[in-house]
């Protein structure tokens, strides 16, 4: 999912960021990797997160 660059940043965007390079970083690869733009877009407007509670920091990663 991309962000509008046209909208400035704001402490929940860079922590939702931060989240996702977390959990890239432990996973290695994207959240929600081979899922289309649109799929992952609906996953978040549903809040239908990843489940995160075995990885290393999962709780700064539900957190962000």
């Amino acid at each position: 999912m991309l962000r509008d660059l046209d909208l400035p940043n704001t402490v929940e965007s860079n922590l939702f960021a931060l989240g996702s390079v977390l959990y890239k970083v432990i996973a290695s690869k994207t959240p929600y990797h081979g899922k289309s733009d649109k799929e992952i877009e609906t996953l978040y407007k549903e809040k239908n997160f990843l489940v995160v509670n075995e990885f290393l920091c999962s709780n700064v990663i539900i957190g962000c």
